[in-house]
């Protein structure tokens, strides 16, 4: 394991980062509610739902302190079967990692560089993400630090430029959902929580690891709050059944943006904060790979892998998916493999450890 210290702050800015940066230009939120008239309400009552959650790998954190996710995996489930949930939460982390260049790849081609190859954008950020991943995660977390809260005064100022089109009665709750249907339909959202899988990985480089469950469930009420002021704003404009159809409703609402004649096509301003938060999500990921097969060898030395994986990354974005169809079409799917990685595999470890507390206490 990396010999390292991330302070609480910089993992809570990574934490933002990673969840919220992917739903500033798409979100399938939108076509999971029944009725987005109601997106206030289910909001409100998707908070708790997310922060039970998060309780399995929270628990697994405090019981292991000092030891990873690829670790404590074996110490639970026994060398073999630890292993094979080792292995295949590598697979899960490169498969996120490959997700994350593939969407900023076509965002960009579809929405800015149309005649740039999409081969050369994922390229031109993998570079960037590879030396920040070798000069290792302390570098991330002060990326995150200072890039993340730009993105969130630049979300501010441009909802608030934005939120003199919006109109109440677009969002005005019909309550027509029952308070049991609005966690039902919270759920999605809730499994896609996989920062919970890696910030397991980085546990034990964290600093005053002791005091994670602030940063965590303030990360997810933070993350909330920026969904609210966003996504509720874009109800609002552009209304509950037109938002369905729009590939990209938060740049679609920022293209809306006139100030007088002298402030238009503000868009671009979208254009920096998405490539700050997919640099920083990327990396967080990509390093998470690295340090994952690391110690499932039992390497001594991470940067050895860092270029082999950063290709293996690179040829996974462009062979998983032929077009953004196909992508949008699997980010749909994945629901459930991120629920059995995130919570099903987490809750699973822990009734296992308190099964086999008792003997363990007994055989000592």
């Amino acid at each position: 394991m990396e010999k390292a210290a991330i302070p609480l702050h910089q993992v809570f800015w990574m934490f933002v980062c990673s969840r919220f940066i992917l739903n500033l230009v798409s979100n399938p939120f939108f076509n999971e509610l029944a009725n987005d008239r109601d997106i206030i309400p289910a909001l409100i009552i998707g908070v708790p739902v997310q922060l039970i959650y998060a309780v399995p790998f929270l628990l697994l954190w405090l019981k292991y302190p000092e030891r990873s996710l690829i670790e404590y995996s074996s110490s639970i489930l026994g060398r073999f079967l630890g292993k094979i949930v080792g292995l295949l939460y590598i697979g899960y982390f490169l498969m996120q990692t490959a997700i994350t260049v593939r969407f900023f790849d076509d965002f960009l081609v579809t929405r800015f560089f149309y005649h740039t190859p999409m081969e050369a954008i994922g390229l031109g950020l993998l570079v960037i993400v590879v030396y920040a991943v070798y000069m290792g995660v302390e570098v991330i977390g002060r990326c995150a630090s200072v890039l993340v809260p730009v993105i969130f005064f630049g979300m501010l100022l441009l909802v608030a430029l934005a939120f003199s089109q919006a109109h109440g009665y677009n969002v005005a709750p019909t309550w027509e959902t029952s308070p049991g249907e609005f966690m039902i339909t919270m759920l999605p959202t809730a499994t896609r929580w996989s920062e919970l899988a890696w910030t397991a990985v980085l546990f034990p480089l964290i600093r005053k690891r002791q005091n994670i469950k602030p940063a965590v469930f303030g990360g997810i009420i933070f993350v909330n709050f920026l969904f609210f002021i966003v996504n509720v704003s874009v109800v609002a404009i552009f209304g509950p059944v037109s938002v369905k159809n729009i590939r990209f409703p938060t740049l679609e609402m920022v293209q809306s943006v006139s100030v007088g004649e002298f402030l238009d096509r503000v868009e671009s301003l979208v254009l920096g904060l998405w490539v700050f938060g997919a640099f920083v999500k990327t990396a967080i990921f990509f390093y998470v790979c690295v340090q994952c097969v690391t110690e499932w060898f039992k390497l001594k030395d991470r940067k050895p892998l860092i270029i082999p994986m950063g290709i293996i990354v690179y040829l996974l974005s462009i062979l998983l998916f032929s077009n953004i169809v196909e992508l949008s079409i699997f980010s749909g799917t994945v629901i459930p493999i991120d629920f059995a990685f995130t919570f099903l595999l987490p809750l699973l470890m822990l009734l296992i450890y308190f099964v086999k507390k008792p003997f363990q206490k007994r055989s000592s």
